[in-house]
C-alpha cells in the first residue's frame, strides 16, 4: 500500500506509475479528494472540541459566580450534536480512504520497462549456456506428464494455482529447508513458527490486500 504522503506530494509521479502497471490514473484524484474531505472533518471535530473545551470552563465560572447557564448550555448541547454528527461523517470518509488505498498499486522501479505482456520484457542479463535440446519440453508439460502437478489446487485456491504432489512437493519443501538453513545459520536470521491465523492489519502490513483475496 501507498503512503499517503507520496501521493499528496508526487501526485503526477504516482500517475504516471499507474499508466505503466496499466491502472487508471484518475484513482489519484479520487484518493486526493477523499484524503482532503478527510482531514476537513479532522479540522472541524478538533476546532469544535476546542471551543467545547473552553466553554466547558466558562460553565464552571459562571456556575461560581451564581450567573444564568440557559444559554451557555444551549451552546455546548449544539456543539456535542455536531461534533456526534461530524464523528459519523468521519468514519464513513474513513471508510472510503481505505477503500480507494487498499485498490491502488505499488508503483514500479523507473528501470521498468513499459509493455502489456512479456513482450515488453528486456533481458538485463543470462547466467549459464543453455543445453540445446532437439525437442525441448517445457517444465509443466514434464510435471503433468509424472503426475507432479495436479489441478486440484485450483479448486482449492483459486485459478493459477497447482497442486504439487509426490517427488515435486519433496523438492519445493527441500529448498524451503535449503533457505532457511542457509538464512540462519550464515546470515544471521532467527528463524520463527508464526501462527496460521492473524489480525486483518498484519495481513495488510505483509500486502494481502482484500483487492488480492478470491
Amino acid at each position: 500500500m501507498l503512503d499517503i504522503k507520496i501521493i499528496r506530494d508526487m501526485p503526477e509521479v504516482v500517475k504516471r506509475g499507474l499508466k505503466l502497471k496499466r491502472a487508471n490514473p484518475a484513482l489519484v484524484d479520487d484518493i486526493l479528494g477523499a484524503d482532503e474531505r478527510l482531514r476537513a472533518i479532522k479540522t472541524e471535530i478538533e476546532s469544535l472540541r476546542a471551543e467545547q473545551n473552553a466553554k466547558s470552563k466558562d460553565f464552571g465560572r459562571i456556575k461560581r459566580e451564581g450567573g444564568d447557564l440557559t444559554a451557555l448550555q444551549a451552546e455546548v448541547n449544539t456543539l456535542k450534536e455536531r461534533i456526534s454528527e461530524l464523528d459519523g461523517q468521519l468514519n464513513d470518509a474513513e471508510d472510503v480512504m481505505q477503500e480507494r488505498m487498499d485498490i491502488i498499486p505499488n508503483l514500479p522501479h523507473s528501470d521498468v520497462p513499459e509493455g502489456d505482456d512479456a513482450a515488453g520484457n528486456i533481458c538485463v542479463f543470462e547466467w549459464g549456456t543453455p543445453v540445446k535440446q532437439p525437442t525441448p519440453v517445457p517444465h509443466w508439460e514434464i510435471a503433468e506428464r509424472y503426475g507432479f502437478l495436479q489441478e486440484t489446487g485450483a479448486k482449492i485456491s483459486g485459478s493459477g494455482f497447482l497442486l504439487s504432489v509426490g517427488p515435486l512437493a519433496r523438492l519445493e519443501r527441500a529448498l524451503v529447508n535449503l533457505f532457511l538453513d542457509t538464512h540462519t545459520k550464515q546470515n544471521g536470521y532467527q528463524e520463527a513458527s508464526i501462527p496460521f491465523v492473524v489480525r486483518e492489519n498484519a495481513l495488510y502490513g505483509t500486502g494481502y490486500l482484500p483487492k488480492l483475496a478470491g
